[in-house]
């Protein structure tokens, strides 16, 4: 028997440079649980720390962010405006290089180079979505989402994409259709294939 859904917690739209190291630990920690099969989470804490580190300054990231009531993070959404230059800018503009050879083993190397840019213009892109175990099915991560599309108009482009993995059984293809995405294309990233959707912001 499966209890009530969880409350859902408001979100809010926060400027990464007022966040604390704790704030960073907290993201990256989210990051390593709910996205283990990320390039970042796969280096390991380090490496995913340095990117949170740098995207909190770079002007280039959208956040928003899910806090409990005590106000630590218990999920966000991150969206890039340069999502193509952001692996680019993140080496040239961080210690990420050193995590990456720090953590070169660990690497996917033959999927690495196996890449298939999205067609079309560079558009925004929500890049990373994730709740807390404990708070997922009661709403969260589509307050996230909505938010997250407003605080990108808000900046000026009229779209969202975002990139999931092209699997049957993966839940996201479904969430993002439900949320009036709509299928744009496969592309191939690191070695996989990832549905890519768009959105016409209002």
């Amino acid at each position: 028997m499966t209890g009530p859904a969880p409350a859902v917690l408001p979100c809010r739209i926060e400027d990464g440079r007022a966040w604390t190291a704790r704030d960073l630990d907290a993201l990256a920690a989210l990051h390593l649980q709910c996205l283990p099969d990320s390039l970042f989470s796969v280096v390991g804490k380090g490496a995913t720390r340095c990117l949170y580190r740098y995207m909190a300054r770079s002007g280039l990231e959208v956040f928003v962010v899910l806090r409990d009531a005590s106000g630590a993070i218990c999920g966000a959404s991150v969206a890039s405006l340069a999502p193509h230059t952001l692996l680019r800018r993140l080496v040239q503009g961080s210690p990420m290089a050193l995590w990456l050879l720090v953590g070169v083993a660990r690497l996917p190397w033959a999927g690495l180079f196996d890449q298939q840019p999205a067609p079309g213009p560079e558009r925004p892109e929500l890049m990373f979505l994730y709740v807390d175990q404990a708070l997922r099915s009661g709403g969260a991560g589509r307050q996230l989402v909505l938010l997250t599309e407003s605080a990108v108009r808000q900046r000026g482009p009229s779209e969202l994409t975002v990139m999931t993995a092209d699997d049957p059984a993966n839940r996201a293809l479904a969430f993002y259709r439900g949320l009036g995405y709509v299928r744009e294309a496969t592309v191939r990233k690191y070695g996989k294939a990832f549905a890519l959707f768009r959105r016409t912001l209002a």
